[in-house]
């Protein structure tokens, strides 16, 4: 069985609760829409907080934790190790209580709880039982409120919703206060975890189809990135420099078929995905091979009648 674990933040660390519960409630709809029913989910929140309406396999872990008074990044950069190392532990405390709240699951994803996920995950983890675990390197990027939906390559250096992984190699102990904090922190994190396992010897597998889709450009995110555009065509490197031998990295395509799928409300993998964009105008079919124009030849000047003839119509002497 699958356990999805969707931490939730304090609410006094939230700009925009309402929204928090909108984007919340599109989370689960896209958990919910799994193909295979080996699955269940666990949502953690604070005690009181206002909950969207949940489907049906979702339960709720209700903690008492502190607000984390520097949740917010802002645009101090000399301060974000600090800040992020601050999230890590408050994320990580939140996970702790979902693993402990459902402990006798094979494989746990961590699922942000603004993002969408494949319908296929249930039932690809429910055919292999024993595997390490998996992260979703091949994945989806879509800016709240676009038309458009963007493949992401190494989508797990960027986003916390990309690993499934075995209970063993989760380290789950008997109890919260038995947790070193150092453990805490690291099921806060996301970014390291393939290196990491690769390291210990049980290394995760690349999963063989995009998993996830990362949403940005919206207030409440805490990574605070920025809308596609800004994400993947106007960050370094994105552009070739005219330098000799560098290799700039490749930024996200626009994926149609993907488009549509997120526009009919079934997902980057089948019928999770909620979010229903507005139709796309339909554009003419064009000739693949258009006919070549010729410049018109022009027209003969025909004299008039009783004029004389011009110097090039009269007969040589």
């Amino acid at each position: 069985m699958l356990t999805f674990i969707i931490p939730v933040r304090h609410p006094q660390n939230a700009k925009d609760w309402g929204r928090v519960k909108y984007v919340l409630g599109q989370t689960a709809a896209s958990i919910a829409g799994q193909e295979s029913g080996a699955w269940r989910a666990v949502v953690v929140a604070n005690t009181g907080s206002d909950l969207p309406p949940l489907p049906r396999g979702f339960e709720v872990a209700w903690v008492d934790f502190s607000p984390n008074p520097i949740h917010d990044l802002g645009q101090d950069f000399t301060s974000w190790p600090d800040k992020y190392e601050a999230f890590r532990y408050d994320k990580g405390r939140r996970v702790l209580a979902g693993l402990l709240h459902a402990p006798n699951s094979n494989h746990y994803m961590v699922v942000d709880d603004d993002d969408f996920v494949s319908s296929r995950l249930a039932g690809f983890v429910e055919r292999h039982p024993t595997a390490n675990g998996w992260y979703i390197t091949d994945g989806y990027m879509w800016s709240e409120g676009s038309h458009w939906i963007f493949k992401f390559p190494s989508l797990h250096k960027h986003c916390g919703t990309t690993h499934i992984v075995h209970r063993d190699l989760m380290k789950i102990p008997p109890t919260f206060a038995e947790a070193p904090q150092e453990h805490v922190r690291w099921l806060g994190t996301h970014a390291r975890i393939t290196e990491e396992f690769v390291a210990l010897g049980h290394p995760l597998a690349p999963l063989p189809f995009p998993g996830s889709v990362y949403r940005v450009g919206h207030g409440n995110a805490h990574s605070q990135t920025r809308a596609v555009w800004h994400s993947c065509f106007m960050r370094k490197g994105a552009v070739p420099a005219p330098r000799a031998g560098r290799q700039p990295d490749p930024p996200a395509q626009p994926d149609a078929d993907a488009h549509q799928r997120i526009r009919h409300g079934r997902g980057a993998g089948g019928r999770a995905l909620t979010v229903r964009l507005p139709p796309r105008r339909a554009r003419p079919a064009r000739c693949p091979h258009p006919p070549q124009r010729t410049a018109p030849s022009p027209r003969p000047r025909r004299a008039m009648r009783g004029s004389r003839p011009s110097m090039r119509s009269r007969p040589a002497r």
